[in-house]
């Protein structure tokens, strides 16, 4: 496949493609479903939790998208979290359409990160490497449901088979015979993406997330022939000062809505 070309000051470009990498983390929820207009992308696994549903408006948005947006939510009767670029020139009326159909807006504002090629890997006393089998599936579901909240049998169902995709792994990070960290990487065309890269909360500051993320971004990036050309993702302001530190740039700051998430499922995904 050829080198996706991409301006990483173009922020519905970015979009469009976070989207098309989400679609493939998102492909074995058990209500998979997605969607698109110009200006504005969903892409629902179904599975009730708000950040297994993700949406984002951008770039020559109007009301119609945000109009869009709420149907498609309230259709599939899921929580979910959704972006607004900051590239929507009518961002005010837009989230005005959101709050109208149920939506309500989090406290701070995230960022989609971009890189042009993966950081050098990390240094680190952990093991890092990628989950191949049922024993590294059921290491996974307790790192998910302590630090973001997801059902063990959640975890399970979605993952086990999302693990046999060609395009999609997950990479641990092992502290003897503890897994304490995790990360999921996608591959579209020749960019990857970054999905619930999340550390047991005892576990923090320990190093493990720069470990498994450098590590699992360079053993992804073998994974074609053509090389890669990006690394894109969605993340709240906590780990910024990492991601910077590793060259990965803030491309987009939007601002966030969900719908129908719990208190704790918010906090959990750092948008209380």
């Amino acid at each position: 496949m050829a080198p996706i070309a991409l301006d990483p000051r173009n922020a519905p470009d970015l979009w469009r493609l976070y989207g098309r990498h989400a679609a493939v983390m998102l492909s074995t929820g058990p209500r998979f479903h997605t969607g698109s207009t110009e200006a504005m992308f969903s892409v629902l696994s179904g599975a009730q939790h708000v950040d297994l549903n993700q949406l984002a408006i951008f770039g020559p948005a109007v009301v119609a998208d945000a109009v869009a947006a709420v149907a498609v939510v309230d259709g599939a009767d899921v929580p979910a979290l959704l972006a607004v670029s900051g590239s929507v020139a009518d961002a005010a009326v837009v989230g005005e359409v959101l709050q109208q159909g149920g939506f309500t807006r989090t406290a701070e504002r995230e960022a989609l990160f971009w890189a042009p090629s993966p950081p050098p890997v990390a240094s680190s006393p952990f093991d890092v490497r990628r989950a191949i089998d049922a024993a590294d599936l059921s290491a996974i579901g307790p790192i998910l449901h302590d630090a973001h909240g997801y059902e063990l049998e959640l975890a399970a169902s979605m993952y086990g088979a999302l693990l046999r995709r060609p395009d999609v792994g997950c990479w641990l990070a092992w502290d003897g015979p503890r897994a304490i960290c995790c990360a999921f990487v996608t591959r579209v065309g020749t960019t990857l993406g970054v999905f619930d890269m999340t550390t047991l909360p005892e576990d923090r500051r320990r190093g493990a997330g720069r470990a498994v993320l450098t590590g699992a971004l360079a053993e992804a990036a073998t994974w074609g022939i053509d090389g890669v050309n990006g690394v894109i993702f969605w993340a709240t302001p906590a780990g910024r000062p990492m991601y910077e530190s590793l060259g990965f740039g803030i491309v987009d700051e939007m601002d966030v809505y969900t719908i129908g998430a719990s208190p704790e499922d918010l906090a959990a995904v750092g948008a209380a």
